[in-house]
């Protein structure tokens, strides 16, 4: 299982964002000022959690902070906010795949916990805090990523990097015909989700 880095705060802007997030009071107000009114609806009573440690790839640490959260939602479940700080100047284009890639590190660290169904996992809510005089324009999601940089069709491009992505399961067996010409040939139902 893998476990938050420690983190060295030498930014200023790093320790005020990071200080305000620690506080479970400040935190909740950030969240509650900062989040879609649908989402602040779904969160419970309780102020998040903050937690230690930090996701971010070390040779980013100079360019980014970030501020792991668990909160309760009404349902009861646990879900997470991750808040993550952009010092750079400028929009980056690869912000949605560092956020993937951190979004991995949180499940694999905190994905899982005892009484709960193994094959579920929490939400996690990114948030970016960008201090730039740039309006953002960089792409916002990993799939506008996708369709930006190859120029593929909409359809493929939400298969491709959807937030919620699925794809598709085949079952390989062996028909008759192939069974006569040895175990290297198989039959493929080659059914795509959703198709008839």
């Amino acid at each position: 299982q893998q476990t938050p880095m420690e983190i060295n705060l030498t930014n200023p802007h790093d320790q005020m964002f990071r200080a305000t997030l620690s506080s479970q009071r400040r935190a909740d107000a950030v969240l509650r000022a900062h989040l879609e009114p649908w989402l602040v609806d779904l969160l419970g009573e309780d102020p998040p959690v903050p937690l230690d440690g930090s996701f971010v790839d070390e040779e980013l640490r100079g360019s980014q902070s970030d501020k792991l959260l668990r909160v309760r939602l009404r349902s009861g479940r646990r879900a997470y906010v991750y808040a993550l700080l952009e010092h750079k100047s400028h929009p980056d284009a690869n912000t949605p795949l560092q956020l993937w890639k951190y979004k991995l590190r949180i499940w694999n660290a905190y994905g899982h916990e005892p009484g709960e169904e193994s094959q579920r996992l929490p939400s996690i809510v990114p948030v970016v805090f960008y201090h730039g005089r740039e309006t953002w324009t960089a792409p916002r999601s990993v799939a506008e990523m996708v369709g930006r940089r190859t120029g593929v069709c909409g359809s493929w491009s939400r298969a491709s990097a959807s937030t919620c992505g699925t794809w598709g399961t085949y079952r390989l067996s062996a028909s008759r015909r192939t069974r006569r010409r040895g175990p290297g040939c198989w039959r493929c139902a080659t059914r795509m989700p959703g198709s008839r």
